[in-house]
């Protein structure tokens, strides 16, 4: 191997290095290495290693492009809680542990194949908690097979994830170049055509692995996931809150019980009356009927309170948000405590003005622990109450409420979604699917008029879509297109190949094909699956086409070994997302996940042969 090649292994080392000491950042890393590499090729005299072109050529790929818009619109369904709306209808009310993890892991798979899974789980994460403790289930039970089944549909299509559309643009990159050969003349299927990637061909493959992977899973969690975490752990926050909802008239529950609603096992809150026509129900039962306009009071933690924001069809008492000024602005939860000098003392809220003077409503206020009741407007205030706010975020700065508040402190994660443009996005959304399938337009094009149509349709202000675009994931994918570009540059990338086929040419193509797929899990947990992707893909390429067979099996088994991350918790962002709020220990991942590698390589070498012939 030539030395240009050796210094470029070299930074990868370095590189690999860093990402598992885990001290730097994968995209401080990652651009770094592209410096270095950059740095030595000018040093050198340019065109050696790296040249400055082909360096930087991955920060305007269209993969790129593609991914950040994802990123946005994944938000616009967040933000108007239309993935609050399709995980209702799909997880339902299991009853038990095994039915549980497969109302979870399939539409979770189902929709990973969809939508970029990193925003998916995170989306999913919050519904999850409360999930977990209404059915009293714990928490290990569930959160890894939330991440798996995340990453078992990423190979479903062709967007399912960014390492899927890296590696289809970089195999359309050699279409229709001499002497290289793609697939086979009588393949079924096909993963690019006529400059096209084909949204389902990668899922011939990656269903049936999704669907070993589920059946492992379920068969296996009780003796390979132990229960970290008790099925009800106690709640740190004593914050306790009363306020009132009222039901409108597009509540999906009207008419139904109170059971049926899902209203009486709420986590942390619960319905302690129903005030209709100016009579009270206390503590209503689970067959009473809910009717529009009835007024339901609930006492909880705050965590609890802020969730019952995001239930659709509920309105706080005299729709206060509405009538705060700029109320299409991004809304917020606040909680303030009244100072001890504050002119406020003594004084009832409706005399103080504080919907004018503000531009924000007290939904519910607490004294000395106890949460008041009664209507808001009559509340007659004192030093040290706490108010809980419903305003937007120029309150944070307002000079005159720090005057008259101690402390002001945003409750996170507590914008409300706006319902009212749920079904637009999940419309947008299923658009974009149906045009990168079938619509004769480029699907980077698809993906980013999908992201504006989300802005203005106002499902998503501008604000947050520019805050949804994970641009550190995105230097990371650009920094390892270039340095993958070095590979093939230098030679690296082909003496590998060589290398690789001493070892397995002599066994034959599946040979070849097995040790592509372990070099890319390899490196897809050693670094991150797009990373690998990048990497490895050059790798298997020049393999498959010094042996003159199809490059289209080896890219497939690209795809497969980068998205097969499931040794450890700091091989996927998924992963590291459920490590946390499922109490899971290192070696967890690994306890449940080598078994998976182990037999998805071995279904994975069965079935690529099938719908991708080497020949």
């Amino acid at each position: 191997m030539s030395s240009e090649g050796l210094f470029v292994l070299g930074v990868i080392g370095l590189v690999t290095a860093a990402l598992m000491s885990r001290r730097i950042g994968v995209d401080t890393a990652m651009v770094g290495g592209l410096l270095l590499l950059l740095l030595a090729d000018q040093i050198l005299g340019g065109d050696r290693i790296l040249p400055i072109q082909d360096g930087l050529s991955g920060f305007s790929h269209k993969a790129v492009v593609m991914i950040g818009a994802l990123y946005v619109v994944a938000a616009g369904l967040r933000e108007t809680g239309g993935i609050h709306l399709i995980a209702g209808k799909l997880l339902g009310r299991p009853k038990g542990l095994l039915s549980a993890q497969l109302r979870l892991m399939l539409p979770v798979g189902l929709l990973s194949g969809l939508m970029n899974n990193t925003p998916l789980v995170a989306m999913y994460l919050p519904i999850l908690g409360d999930w977990c403790r209404r059915l009293r289930l714990s928490p290990s039970r569930l959160f890894i097979p939330l991440s798996f089944a995340a990453i078992f549909g990423g190979a479903l299509t062709a967007i399912g994830t960014s390492s899927n559309i890296v590696i289809l643009e970089m195999l359309l990159d050699h279409e229709g170049q001499e002497d290289v050969v793609l697939s086979a003349s009588d393949a079924p299927l096909r993963l690019v055509q006529d400059g096209v990637p084909s949204f389902l061909a990668i899922g011939a493959v990656g269903l049936p692995l999704m669907v070993l992977g589920i059946v492992v899973i379920a068969l296996t969690n009780k003796k390979l996931l132990p229960e970290r975490q008790p099925a009800e752990p106690p709640s740190l926050d004593t914050r306790d809150y009363q306020l009132a909802m009222r039901i409108r008239s597009d509540a999906p529950f009207v008419g139904k019980t109170v059971e049926a609603a899902d209203l009486r096992h709420l986590p942390g809150v619960y319905l302690t009356r129903i005030e209709r026509e100016g009579r009270n129900i206390p503590a209503p039962g689970p067959e009473e009927t809910l009717l529009e306009g009835d007024l339901l009071w609930f006492t909880g933690i705050l965590d609890s309170v802020r969730d019952l924001r995001n239930i659709r069809g509920l309105e706080m008492l005299d729709g206060q948000a509405r009538k705060i000024q700029g109320a299409h602005q991004i809304r917020t939860l606040v909680e303030a405590v009244v100072s001890w000098d504050s002119e406020f003392h003594g004084k009832s809220v409706r005399d103080i003005g504080f919907r004018t003077r503000f531009n924000a409503a007290i939904i519910a206020v607490r004294r000395g622990g106890v949460p008041l009741e009664g209507k808001i407007g009559d509340m007659i205030l004192e030093r040290g109450d706490t108010l809980l706010l419903d305003t937007n975020e120029k309150f944070l700065s307002d000079g005159e409420a720090r005057e008259q508040f101690d402390v002001i402190s945003r409750v996170q994660d507590s914008r409300p979604p706006n319902h009212r443009k749920a079904q637009a996005a999940i419309g947008i959304v299923l658009s974009m699917i149906l045009a990168i399938a079938l619509a004769p337009v480029d699907s980077a094009v698809v993906a980013l008029t999908a992201a504006g149509l989300m802005v203005l349709s106002r499902c998503l202000p501008g604000r947050l879509a520019r805050a949804a675009i994970d641009f550190p994931m995105l230097l990371v994918i650009g920094a390892a297109i270039g340095i993958g570009r070095a590979m093939e540059h230098t030679g690296a990338a082909a003496q590998i190949a060589e290398q690789l086929l001493a070892l397995a040419a002599p066994h034959g193509p599946l040979a070849i094909l097995s040790c592509v797929y372990l070099l890319a899990v390899v490196f897809g947990n050693l670094i991150s699956n797009n990373s690998a992707a990048v990497l490895v893909f050059p790798v298997a390429f020049a393999a498959s086409q010094a042996v003159q067979l199809a490059a289209e099996p080896f890219a497939a088994a690209v795809i497969l070994g980068a998205s097969s991350t499931f040794l450890s918790p700091v091989s996927y962002p998924t992963n590291l997302m459920v490590y946390g709020p499922g109490g899971y220990h290192f070696l967890d991942y690994a306890r449940i996940g080598l078994p998976l590698v182990i037999l998805r390589g071995l279904m994975m070498v069965l079935l690529i042969p099938i719908f991708f012939p080497f020949q």
